[in-house]
Parts: structure tokens; sequence; C-alpha cells
């Protein structure tokens, strides 16, 4: 955040001495698709990034509490996201069965 916040801040100044430049950039950054350059891009390196200092070992050690407490997460999640939906939906009158609410 800090390398995007300085990189803005020098394409300003210098777009501010260099119109055209700036100009350029600004066309730069309209064309890109933030979605792709997110995802396909920046995500990788960060899991890449993320993957080194995993302890493959504590992993091992810890597999039945990580695996219960994702399993637990996802369903908690799932049904509390799917009630608020399944409520905001009866708030407006919209005939809408529960199950339809808690997935895509």
């Amino acid at each position: 955040m800090l390398i995007a916040l300085v990189s803005s801040l020098i394409i300003v100044i210098v777009g501010s001495f260099f119109p055209a430049l700036f100009k350029e950039s600004a066309q730069f950054t309209r064309s890109l698709d933030f979605a792709t350059v997110l995802m396909k891009i920046m995500l990788s390196f960060l899991l890449f990034a993320g993957s080194i200092h995993i302890n493959m070992e504590n992993i091992r050690t810890e597999r039945t509490t990580i695996i219960t407490f994702s399993t637990v997460g996802i369903l908690i999640s799932t049904f509390l996201i799917g009630g608020m939906v399944f409520l905001f939906c009866k708030a407006f009158q919209l005939e809408v069965g529960f199950i339809y609410c808690l997935g895509p």
C-alpha cells in the first residue's frame, strides 16, 4: 500500500511538470482490468509469499483442529448469511425459499 501511495504521488508530481506523461499514465490506468490484475496477478504473488512461511509439520499436527474449525466456520457462515438473506427477502415480501438463500 505504501508503494502504491508513493508511486501515485510521484506520478502526480511528475505529471505537474509533464502533463502529457500524466495523461498517458491516466489512460493506461483506465485501460487496465483491475479484476484480472488483482485476481490473476497480485493474488498469486500474495499466496506464494504466504505459502513460503508455512511449516508443514505444524499443519500435520493440527490437522484435526484445522479441518474442524474450517468446516464449522463454513457451516455457520452459510446459515448465518443465508438466514439474513431469507429475512431480508421476507421484509420486502419476496417469496424465496430458505434453501435458495443458502447458496449460489
